[in-house]
């Protein structure tokens, strides 16, 4: 049998690390945190020391939707993407709705996906407006700027913090971490061809629909429809909703790229050409293939916040 290794580093030994390990104002990426820490600790999971950096991070994506965390817990700050340092409770403050109000690092001002820099009175009327429509001109602009990387790491951080209010909920994580961290690579390359968005339709529909299930012990016939369970709420594979919508898409998707000349598919995938492209012919170029990934990934990202929506609202 092999080495069996524990789930999540816990508070106190977490803090003494990082106490031990980071001075104020210090950097680091996740991965070279890990590796740290393993070369003292080696009995516990990448996954589970991920975990528990975002739980310790004040910032991070989703931690504000926790009803039960421990402020003592407050000992790191995400400055940007993959980038943390030790949390200053003088100079890193959160809005109410949990997005950074003024950041400090080494007296350079940093901008991340989900910053607000705000100037002047906080509470001027006048500078919630313009936030709100500078906030707005953003998200028009959003998919033409954004690569599939940018949203692709987005759409990670909700699915992270997903599993994490299930573990504080005392649930199973919706989403097996070792596979989603396995599946991603494919997921945030950005396609240029026929055979990257095979890749990403393959890894997509598996991190979907294949790592959010375990199986029925009832059950041992696998053609039976209830022999797999899934994590997911009902709700979100509720008939109608654009959830389920985006489900049966990536559903599709996967079906009409992994099983050539699906002719049972044809009219599904024209529907999603359609969709996506204004057309139901498909990609051809480049371009047409990164444009049909970019309008997938976005709709993932809309999905996974719905069901972060749901998780957090099951209790």
């Amino acid at each position: 049998m092999g080495k069996q290794y524990n789930d999540e580093p816990k508070y106190e030994l977490m803090k003494e690390f990082i106490e031990k390990n980071f001075e104020q104002g210090q950097t680091f990426k996740p991965k070279e945190f890990i590796e740290m820490f393993k070369e003292e600790c080696s009995d516990y999971k990448d996954s589970g020391i991920r975990a528990s950096l975002s739980r310790l991070t004040v910032n991070a994506p989703g931690r504000i939707h926790y009803h039960n965390y421990d402020t003592t817990g407050d000992i790191l700050w995400k400055v940007s993407k993959g980038i943390y340092r030790l949390y200053d409770p003088e100079n890193d403050k959160m809005e109410n709705d949990g997005e950074i109000k003024k950041t400090n690092v080494n007296k350079t001002k940093t901008k991340t996906t989900r910053a607000i820099l705000i100037k002047g009175n906080k509470n001027s009327k006048q500078n919630k407006s313009e936030q709100k429509s500078v906030s707005d001109n953003k998200q028009k602009t959003k998919q033409q700027n954004e690569s599939s990387y940018e949203i692709a790491q987005r759409t990670r951080e909700i699915i992270l913090s997903i599993n994490e209010i299930c573990k504080l909920q005392e649930k199973k994580e919706i989403f097996d971490e070792a596979a989603l961290f396995r599946l991603w690579v494919k997921i945030e390359k950005t396609c240029e061809s026929k055979i990257d968005f095979k890749g990403f339709a393959e890894n997509l529909y598996k991190l979907l629909r294949e790592a959010t299930r375990d199986v029925n012990p009832h059950k041992k016939n696998k053609n039976d429809p209830h022999y797999y369970l899934f994590r997911i709420p009902k709700e979100f594979l509720k008939d109608g909703t654009p959830t389920k919508h985006f489900w049966d898409i990536v559903n599709t998707l996967r079906h009409y790229f992994a099983h050539v000349n699906d002719k049972n598919n044809i009219k599904n995938i024209a529907d999603v050409y359609k969709e996506f492209l204004g057309n139901r012919s498909g990609p051809e170029s480049p371009e047409d293939f990164s444009k049909l990934q970019i309008k997938v990934l976005d709709l993932f990202e809309k999905s996974m916040n719905i069901l972060l929506k749901m998780i957090r609202n099951e209790n």
